[in-house]
């Protein structure tokens, strides 16, 4: 096995720090098998008390979008857009759709206007992820000139496979 490299053990160390003192914006970027969805877990986890499963971004569009005739439709997106920690597990991946392309613009944008503590992991990296969810999207998520996000890329080999991405 491979030794973790130090973008990996910065990777655990800003993992830790999300997870005791949310703040900021914390961007996990890698390969398949990386690591990445561990990380978002142990935040999760520790945040909660208990083992939580990160919930990938498609998984999290189709439960929206699920309830979009809903009454409450308009206070579960609210509480998404304002929740006191927001995690997207690999974002880019889901398959893009024009309402999901918009849902996590307006998403996105409304919690980086307000600097709201989110854990993103994505394989993607930027001209990707303008391909897959937009320019504006990703724009906000490797933004590093605000002080607000915090990138780190895992480039290690899979975990599952041993291979390199």
């Amino acid at each position: 096995m491979e030794r973790p490299t130090d973008n990996y053990r910065t990777a655990v160390k800003l993992a830790q720090q999300m997870a005791a003192h949310p703040s900021g914006w914390l961007v996990v970027q890698g390969g398949l098998g990386s690591g990445k969805t561990q990380l978002l877990q142990a935040v999760l986890s520790t945040m909660a008390g208990k083992v939580v499963r990160p919930q990938t971004t498609a998984e999290l569009l189709f439960r929206l979008r699920s309830h979009i005739t809903d009454d409450d439709y308009e206070m579960r997106f609210q509480g998404m857009c304002d929740g006191s920690f927001l995690a997207l597990d690999d974002l880019g991946v889901e398959r893009p759709t024009d309402w999901g392309v918009e849902t996590l613009g307006l998403l996105i944008n409304w919690r980086y206007a307000r600097r709201l503590p989110t854990m993103i992991t994505t394989n993607c990296d930027y001209k990707a992820m303008c391909e897959r969810v937009g320019d504006r999207v990703a724009d906000r998520v490797f933004e590093t000139k605000q002080n607000l996000v915090r990138i780190v890329t895992l480039d290690v080999q899979s975990f599952r496979t041993g291979e390199r991405p």
